[in-house]
């Protein structure tokens, strides 16, 4: 049977400098070149939109200690007959199961990405008085100490939860690969338990150190996570089409790590892989899974940043060519006869049929004249105008950036509700008029905080969009004292599950706040901010961060949702027997 450094009884104590040592030293300085390199360069793109979703502190930190291990792997067939095997021991007890944990911990990152971005893939049709009567219920539970500490560790960040829960199981591996060190005599023939020692030369004891049941924590730990939890990710994950390559890169590193324990029990225990441990030391098939992980884990997020650099400058000179074209000034409301953007709230809207509106007709009469007109921002207004759902259904489900059409849609709602309140606030309206109109305003500041915790402020928001910093801090000096006020200093169930029409009221508010007639009776109601409202908030006090996340839509998610929605009209164009055949070479 073999060791874990690949030496025999008759191995002697001298480093090995042979042609595959050599090979495996070089290979392994070149390729933590490269690694570096590639993670060095995501780092510097980490602001990118298909990184930050990630969680690049996590996976680098995990890539780092699961590399360390490939390393000493490519060092140890030189320094195995010297090294002793108690140090091969603890690296495999503690050390790469640390590495393992923090791998899958960020591999499951995908899951709850998705998670939290299914909120806004679907309607929430939730009224305010079932949000109240919901949390009434709650606080009148009683809660036990273990109910509250549980519920404040689940109010942490998903990060914070994660990195507390692999610290419990790092601790929890020390200390039964200690609890193995301590009871074997094998490592230490003075104390342990009575026939545990090993006898015979020194390279047969360090033969028999390398193998045993004292190793069973580094085994448990590997085959949990790679037999266990990979298949319940690979499962959860089946559902998952994503544009970044995340779903590919996570299936790619949960089988890549499945044959890894298998192979090297095998290699440790079937005799007939001694000649080929002599070449491929036992640890070398971890190694080569850890190889493959690599490749997946970093190089492809480095493919997907350069596609998403391509499909950017694609997308700027499409537009480029339709305004170079002379139409620069022209709208696609041609397309309908019509030069404005239709309010969401009019009647027109309601009653018009948004699909054939903003999807067939503009993707059929755009592409008859000039394709490049769908990458334009005139394009994606109309849409947002018109018909947001598949928009919003795409950005949550496959670009996981739902957060950023929410946000969109919700502030147009809110201007919406601005613009259709009649000026009752002159001084020919009377006193009555003037209360009425500070209670609208009152009302309008109260929806703009929950529009505000909902997706700007880091502190309250479950996926804050991404907007420029200043207009961030002016946001915050605007509406965060009134959001801590209303929602507390950190994240809680009554606004990261804070449903859409609670932003803006229930339909009766919206009448309200339309007819002037019924201002003082509905919005006095219903105002929660009686506090002092900031000078600097007026009806434009979104429209900074607006055009920063528009911005950010035209040239992240829009194009990909263009590009899918033409690809999806050639495939309904195409004959039943052409669809079947593309679907069998698909397989």
């Amino acid at each position: 049977m073999g060791s874990e450094s690949g030496i025999t009884a008759s191995t002697k104590a001298e480093p090995r400098l042979d042609a595959a040592a050599v090979f495996y030293v070089s290979f392994g300085l070149a390729w933590t070149i490269i690694l570096f390199g590639a993670m060095f360069y995501l780092w510097r793109k980490r602001h990118l939109p298909s990184l930050a979703i990630r969680g690049l502190p996590l996976t680098f930190a995990s890539v780092i200690c699961l590399h360390l291990y490939w390393m000493l792997v490519q060092v140890c067939i030189v320094i195995g007959p010297i090294e002793p095997e108690v140090g091969e021991y603890w690296v495999m007890g503690t050390w790469l199961p640390w590495g393992i944990s923090l791998f899958y911990a960020a591999n499951a990152q995908l899951l709850h990405v998705a998670k939290v971005q299914k909120r806004f893939a679907h309607n929430q049709n939730v009224s305010e008085s079932t949000i109240m009567e919901e949390s009434t219920n709650k606080s009148q539970r009683s809660k036990s100490w273990w109910r509250t500490r549980y519920q404040r560790f689940m109010q942490k960040s998903y990060a914070s939860r994660v990195w507390i829960l692999t610290s419990i199981a790092m601790i929890v591996q020390f200390l039964l690969t200690l609890l193995m060190y301590l009871i074997s005599r094998k490592y230490h023939a003075s104390w342990g338990i009575p026939g545990t020692e090993v006898h015979g030369t020194a390279m047969e004891r360090k033969v028999e150190q390398g193998r045993g049941w004292e190793w069973w924590p580094g085994v448990a730990v590997q085959v949990f996570w790679s037999w266990v939890v990979a298949p319940v990710v690979l499962w959860r994950s089946r559902h998952i089409r994503d544009t970044h390559g995340w779903r590919l890169q996570t299936i790619a590193c949960c089988v890549s790590g499945m044959p890894a324990t298998p192979m090297w029990l095998i290699a440790l225990n079937v005799p007939g892989m001694e000649p080929c441990n002599h070449y491929f030391i036992p640890p070398q098939w971890i190694a080569l899974s850890i190889w493959f992980i690599e490749i997946f884990t970093v190089f492809v997020p480095v493919w997907e940043v350069k596609k998403h650099q391509g499909l950017q400058e694609e997308t700027l000179d499409a537009i480029a060519q339709w305004e170079s074209k002379g139409q620069k000034n022209v709208s696609l409301s041609e397309f309908s006869g019509s030069t404005d953007v239709v309010s969401p709230m009019s009647d027109s809207f309601k009653k018009a049929p948004s699909c054939e509106i903003a999807l067939d007709d503009l993707f059929r009469k755009s592409n008859e004249s000039s394709p490049e007109s769908l990458y334009t921002m005139t394009a994606l207004n109309r849409t947002l105008a018109h018909d947001p759902e598949p928009l919003r259904i795409f950005s949550a489900l496959r670009d996981f950036s739902g957060e950023n059409i929410a946000f969109l849609t919700s502030v147009a709602s809110w201007d919406a509700l601005w613009s259709s309140h009649p000026s009752v606030g002159s001084s020919n309206s009377g006193n009555g008029a003037v209360i009425a109109d500070d209670l609208f305003r009152r009302t309008m500041f109260k929806h703009a905080v929950c529009i505000y915790a909902r997706f700007v402020s880091q502190a309250h928001a479950d996926v804050p969009v991404n907007i420029v910093g200043g207009h961030r801090e002016r946001l915050d000096q605007v509406f965060g004292p009134a959001a801590q006020v209303l929602f507390g200093e950190g994240r809680g169930e009554s606004y990261s599950d804070m449903p859409f029409e609670y932003l803006f009221g229930s339909p009766a508010e919206k009448q309200a706040v339309h007819v002037s007639s019924k201002v003082n009776d509905v919005v006095a109601q219903r105002v929660q901010w009686w506090g002092d409202i900031p000078d600097e908030f007026d009806a434009n006090v979104f429209r900074d961060a607006e055009r920063s996340v528009k911005y950010l839509v035209l040239t992240n998610t829009w194009p990909k949702y263009v590009k899918e929605m033409i690809e999806l009209r050639r495939k309904e164009s195409k004959p039943i027997r052409q669809q079947r055949r593309g679907w069998w070479f698909r397989r």
